[in-house]
């Protein structure tokens, strides 16, 4: 047997690797796409996981806003009652659960439910002038709107007799 072989024989083809490279290329690409898209899930779900811990006790802490009313509305007559209601003052801000109306400032309408206007010739218009009712919020998401009385736009006198 020869090492040389006769020009007239077969060759024996070579493989093209190209086609496997590019296809090698490809799946790799899905592969690290796949993986992108797992992380990215995973930081969402830990953002939602925080958002719903963060206010699971709303319901709770809503259903409690009409007691602190009732408490808050007795301590202003009962000096026995104010021990109790600073005790639930403390407790809401404990639970990070802040009241979101104060006279003096413009209405805010994701806030503030606006019952009523008074006309007071000092103050701007939309200025809360009264808390009918308290509003809070849990962290920065409204438990309840405030209820309020917001001054009234004033409308100029003319002196024409």
């Amino acid at each position: 047997m020869s090492d040389t072989q006769p020009a007239d024989a077969p060759q024996a083809e070579v493989p093209d690797h190209t086609a496997c490279q590019a296809r090698i290329a490809e799946l790799e690409q899905k592969w690290k796409r796949a993986l992108a898209d797992l992380v990215n899930a995973e930081k969402q779900h830990e953002r939602a996981r925080q958002e719903h811990a963060k206010f699971a006790a709303a319901d709770v802490l809503r259903a409690l806003l009409p007691i602190v009313d009732s408490v808050q509305a007795a301590a202003a007559h009962l000096h026995e009652c104010e021990a109790i209601a600073s005790q639930l003052e403390r407790f809401l801000a404990e639970h990070r659960v802040t009241p979101t109306a104060q006279e003096g400032v413009t209405v805010d309408y994701l806030l503030h439910e606006i019952v009523g206007q008074e006309s007071y010739p000092d103050t701007a218009p939309g200025a809360i002038v009264r808390v009918a009712q308290q509003g809070y919020a849990l962290h920065d998401r409204c438990l309840r709107p405030a209820k309020v009385i917001v001054a009234a736009e004033s409308i100029p006198v003319s002196d024409t007799a």
